[in-house]
């Protein structure tokens, strides 16, 4: 059981992976949010709260590319700061959230030329709900091990808490390499 708090957020999380896994993988579902637009002109990463995932996931992107990015919650209220958790294991990785506030859905300014990164596939479903013809990517395609469930760190052990911030770094990483190879 520990093992799946350290690395998946517990026992749901681990199902909601293995399910979304397996649709995602094996039926083919979410193949369509893996392909990257040879035209990009902002990234936005989009979570439930935009205090965790999208926001470290927008800072360090920040940090290792010069295209625009920004990010919001599609359950957030505008407004907040970062989780102070996810705040201080940033800094452990040289990424300083404390200048982050919360953007809601709601609040959020669209851009022609944005494509959306999504956290979890609901989230994606979410958004096509809200924005039919956004262009969206699921952030987990692009680590190694293809997790396209990256579960919220906000209520986790802290072992998950770490593990969601290395597997959203190993993400974006991925990603500014293939936004770099479809640009070409």
């Amino acid at each position: 059981m520990q093992y799946l708090k350290s690395s998946f957020g517990g026992k749901k999380a681990f199902l909601w992976y293995v399910y979304f896994l397996t649709i995602g993988m094996l039926i083919g579902r979410y193949y369509r949010y893996k392909k990257v637009p040879k035209s990009v002109n902002r990234i936005v990463f989009v979570c439930k709260g935009n205090i965790c995932r999208s926001a470290f996931a927008e800072y360090y992107f920040k940090k290792i590319s010069n295209i625009p990015c920004a990010s919001f919650g599609l359950n957030a209220t505008t407004g907040s700061m970062a989780n102070d958790r996810i705040s201080s294991l940033s800094q452990m990785v040289g990424i300083d959230l404390e200048s982050h506030i919360t953007t809601a859905f709601n609040d959020f300014d669209f851009k022609v030329g944005d494509l959306f990164v999504c956290m979890e596939p609901n989230q994606v479903n979410q958004l096509i709900n809200q924005v039919p013809n956004a262009s969206v990517l699921l952030l987990g395609w692009f680590t190694q091990s293809k997790r396209i469930y990256i579960h919220d760190p906000y209520g986790a052990c802290d072992e998950y808490a770490k593990k969601s911030l290395d597997v959203i770094t190993e993400s974006v990483n991925n990603l500014v390499l293939a936004l770099e190879e479809a640009s070409k």
